[in-house]
């Protein structure tokens, strides 16, 4: 599951029932991000629901159940490091 879709809009966002106010986390994820990306297998899965209210017509963007806060860091990440390798190779993996 890529970040974004072909035309860059976001595919993902934290659940509205797991967005914390936790902004220095977020940056200590955003500066770990771009020193070593997200390490695949270290964490819980990534969990997902569907947006919108007909749960049928499989809106996007995927409401993260999980990795909310790694979700935001992922973002910020992406938009201050646009040429960080780190950071690529994390947007490539996608989720």
């Amino acid at each position: 599951m890529p970040y974004f879709d072909k035309d860059g809009q976001r595919t993902v966002e934290p659940h509205p029932t797991n967005i914390r106010p936790q902004d220095s986390a977020v940056q200590e994820y955003v500066s770990l991000l771009e020193r070593f990306g997200v390490c695949s297998g270290c964490r819980g899965e990534p969990w997902a629901v569907w947006s919108g209210s007909n749960m049928e017509a499989k809106q996007y963007p995927l409401l993260m159940v999980t990795w909310g806060t790694l979700v935001r860091s992922v973002y910020i990440a992406a938009e201050r490091g646009a040429g960080n390798d780190m950071v690529q190779a994390t947007l490539e993996m996608g989720l």
